[in-house]
Formats: C-alpha cells, structure tokens, sequence
C-alpha cells in the first residue's frame, strides 16, 4: 500500500510537469516560436539545453529557469510565477509517505511481539486509513489546475491580476522587425536605424504616443539612442512603422534595448504586454 501511494505521488508530479510544458510550449508559439538558441541569447543568463529540458515534460524545471524561458518570450512573470507554483504542488515521489496516521500503526519492536491475532486487527486498521490517504492524493491530483483553466484560477487572485490596456479596447500587434534582425552583429561605435512594424487591431485611435526605453538612463556602456520615440497617428487596422537611430558602445558587448507605448505622461498603455525590442552583438 504504501508502494500505491508512492505511484500516485509520482503520477501527480509527472503530470504536472507534463502540463506545464505543455503551457511553456503555448507560450512559445505565441511569441512567434524562436528559436532556442535566441531565447538563450535574449535571456543571457540560461543555456538553450536548459530552455530544452524545460519543454520535455520530463520534470518540472525550477522557478529560475521558468522565469528565464518566461522573459525570453516576453511572458507575464508574475502570471507564470503563480502557474509555477501550482504545478509544484504536486508531492514529490521522494517525500516521505509516513503521515501522523500511518505512523500510529507502523510496528515498533513492542508491537512485533504481540499475539498473532492483534496484528490482524493493525492491518486491517492500516488498509482503512492508507486507502484514506491515497483518497486525499487523489483529491490532491484533481485539483491541480490544467492547462485550461489555470488562467482563469491565477487572475482571480488578487495577487496575479494582469494590468488591461489604459484606454478600454485598445490592442498592439507585433508585426516584425523591418531591418536589423535580432542577433545581428555589427561592429563598435557603428551606426544603425532600426525599424519595426506594428497593427493597432483594437478600437481606439492612436494619437500622441510614443515608445520608450525601459533601462531609463541610457548608460554609456550600451547602444545610444533617444529615450522616447514618436508613433504616427494610427487608425484601428492600420499598420505603422517605427524607426529608432541607435549607436553602437565602442567596447564588445551584447546589447537588448526594450521599449513600451507610452502617453506623454509616461503612462503605459499595455502595461501587461511583452515589450517591443532590438537586440544586437556588439563585437571588434
């Protein structure tokens, strides 16, 4: 009996990872499926072996790696971060299957002396309560959020509600990098225009917004450019490109400059959304 509970504490675990890459597999996909190796490089901080054992569903990865798999494909951290934690609730198959209960009826070397007829009566005692605890996994295992209704359960949580757009409506869409592709190399102090297009496929119109630079101030060991970028007027449906002039550190570096549609207070339209971004290799 204590070999079922095992099982099922295992089962529970391998299912969850199982979902879970399944949900990581989605979230790639949605960031318009990049490659490992660019998501290692986006990340800076994780191998794409490690971005690739967090896709097979053989384990759950831990919360670091999910976190840089997460920002590589400009996923909500804090939203992740609550589906992590639900597929962690799953019990480890090396947790201890002793409880306040089963240790009650484990012989001890008093009990092993007992009369043939008492230790009939622990088993059957022992059988009740271990079918009662695999009950409890089970219910365990049932409740374990999928991957259809886990975004619905973590944004009714106060602590993981994702911010909407500022104006009601309102919706971006990436549409692609027009030059300079991400991880292109280029060398130091060279200079370059780096153009992206993008859809307004909401309702709202688009007037006096701009793209801003996240990593405010612009330090002098990375690319140089202008903190704010004006968008033309943009009506919903239409398409609007983005030009940005940047310079190049003249040491080797890597360089990932993000940006976000803000108004001329600096309020953020899509403070949930990933980030628009160029990233290049800066190198001698």
């Amino acid at each position: 009996m204590l070999d079922d509970q095992g099982d099922l504490r295992r089962e529970a675990r391998q299912e969850a990872a199982r979902r879970f890459a399944g949900e990581l597999r989605e979230l790639r996909e949605a960031a318009g499926q990049p490659s490992l190796r660019q998501m290692a490089a986006r990340s800076g901080r994780i191998s794409h072996t490690t971005l690739h054992d967090c896709l097979s569903g053989a384990r759950l990865p831990s919360w670091e790696a999910t976190r840089e798999f997460v920002r590589a494909c400009g996923g909500n951290e804090e939203e992740w971060q609550a589906r992590w934690s639900a597929a962690s609730t799953a019990p480890s198959p090396d947790e201890s299957v002793v409880t306040d209960e089963t240790a009650s009826v484990v012989p001890d070397s008093a009990e092993v002396a007992t009369p043939p007829t008492r230790p009939r009566r622990r088993r059957r005692l022992f059988v009740l309560l271990a079918t009662g605890a695999a009950a409890a996994i089970a219910a365990v295992v049932f409740l374990i959020p999928n991957s259809q209704n886990t975004s619905a359960n973590t944004s009714s949580s106060p602590t993981t509600d994702v911010p909407g757009p500022l104006v009601p409506d309102d919706r971006s869409r990436f549409i692609g990098d027009l030059t300079i592709p991400d991880g292109t190399v280029v060398s130091p102090g060279t200079r370059f225009t780096k153009i992206w297009e993008i859809e307004n496929s909401g309702l709202a119109i688009w007037r006096g917004r701009y793209l801003e630079r996240e990593d405010l101030p612009v330090t002098p060991d990375t690319c140089q450019t202008p903190e704010r970028i004006a968008i033309g007027d943009t009506l919903p449906n239409d398409r609007v490109k983005i030009s940005v002039d940047v310079t190049a550190p003249k040491t080797p570096t890597t360089c990932m400059v993000k940006w976000k549609m803000v108004d001329s207070a600096g309020r953020r339209f899509f403070p949930s959304a990933r980030p628009v971004y160029f990233l290049v290799y800066v190198r001698g």
